[in-house]
């Protein structure tokens, strides 16, 4: 029995995503294992739909369990999001291969691209390209150019493929043993609007769910898969919206001291001392991401910032890898890899958020924050899922 582990957060599942998870178990895997991003995703803004919604559509889309990437890692960079998820395949001892998509659809060339970045990442060229006054991405481009070459740097200029060579990154540290299956992205680009055949971005699909109602995004969102999420849309449990918590983010940070903005993972460079300053001034959440924003710190780097912040993490949360499996949805072929993963694995495993409380308090604390934060981003607060409360995560999911 072999065994693919897909990264994802599903926020839709869409039918490029289902087009993922068959393509993989074409590829001869006999059993799937998704990653499956907290309520919060790498944007730093709450997930449209809640986990344990995201986490059943993924088991009846194809996949046999689903376990859950811990707010920090969900919400964190490229290469601490794809360090997170591997290190926790790599805690399963059963995980053959990642699967994962990407623009080129070339394992190898990716490779030699994560390698370039390395050996980039370790030299003080891409230091020398920042104090030229060129963003982080720009930087790095450029210097896996002078090493590799044009064709492979140009590699790092599309969405799938730079989180492909982060993947392969974190595979080189943490897993070595672990292959790698890349599955041709088909359809529009990550961030594309556009639409061609049943095929759509999840950006793009949650952006016609906001503005034309659901019903515009079904034809892009397997059967399976819809109903759910339909279902958390007339229960007004869904979309999220990071909107509804420009309030409370404003308030969050005028609490804030000097001291607790420099502790913040993604704060460097005296970034403090604009933040705090302007966090004084009275304005919408949107005016001050806009202040905030340079070519050095980037939209998904504020906001990323912001929701630090508001789970209160500093540095020292990513001194270590997730170092736990908490299981959100599985099937019966599943329910036999949990076993397997119970028995040979090396992280323990946990069904019970109690439990993982009891165990993890500082992480849990976390996870149970960002729940808040996302029932707060919901349309009817009252209806929104708890981690007390909601119990369909840990019960048998049939397909």
């Amino acid at each position: 029995m072999k065994t693919a582990g897909i990264i994802a957060e599903y926020n839709p599942l869409h039918n490029g995503h289902l087009h993922h998870i068959q393509e993989t178990r074409q590829a001869g895997f006999d059993r799937i294992v998704v990653v499956l991003s907290s309520q919060v995703v790498q944007r730093a803004e709450p997930a449209f739909f809640s986990k344990w919604t995201r986490a059943t559509a993924a088991i009846r889309c194809g996949a046999d369990l689903v376990v859950e990437l811990p707010a920090p890692w969900a919400m964190a960079s490229a290469e601490r999001f794809a360090a997170g998820g591997v290190a926790l395949m790599a805690g399963m001892g059963c995980v053959d291969a990642l699967s994962f998509g990407s623009e080129a659809g070339d394992a190898a060339a990716l490779s030699r691209c994560a390698e370039s970045c390395l050996e980039a990442e370790s030299g003080s060229r891409i230091l020398e390209l920042l104090d030229e006054g060129k963003s982080y991405a720009a930087a790095r481009e450029a210097a896996v150019a002078e090493l590799a070459g044009e064709e492979t740097a140009a590699l790092l200029r599309r969405p799938n493929n730079i989180l492909g060579v982060e993947y392969l990154k974190a595979i080189r540290r943490l897993a070595p043993e672990m292959q790698v299956v890349t599955i041709p992205r088909k359809g529009p680009g990550h961030d594309s609007t556009a639409r061609q055949g049943g095929l759509a971005s999840a950006s793009a699909l949650r952006e016609l769910i906001q503005f034309q109602g659901f019903g515009a995004a079904v034809p892009f969102i397997p059967p399976e898969a819809a109903a759910l999420f339909y279902e958390d849309i007339r229960t007004r449990m869904a979309p999220a919206s990071m909107e509804r918590l420009g309030t409370a983010v404003l308030y969050r940070l005028r609490t804030m001291s000097l001291e607790e903005m420099r502790a913040l993972p993604s704060v460097s460079e005296g970034l403090e001392q604009r933040l705090y300053k302007l966090s004084r001034t009275p304005m919408p959440l949107s005016e001050l991401i806009n202040r905030l924003r340079t070519r050095r710190y980037p939209l998904s780097r504020v906001r990323r910032i912001l929701y630090e912040a508001m789970l209160g993490l500093d540095a020292a949360v990513y001194d270590q890898t997730p170092p736990y499996i908490r299981v959100l949805a599985f099937n019966e072929n599943g329910k036999n890899l949990l076993r397997k993963i119970k028995k040979s694995g090396t992280l323990p495993v946990y069904h019970s958020f109690a439990r993982l409380e009891r165990d993890y308090p500082h992480l849990a604390a976390i996870e149970l924050l960002a729940t808040d934060l996302f029932r707060y981003a919901c349309p009817a607060l009252g209806n929104a899922h708890s981690e007390y409360q909601d119990r369909r995560p840990y019960a048998v999911v049939d397909r």
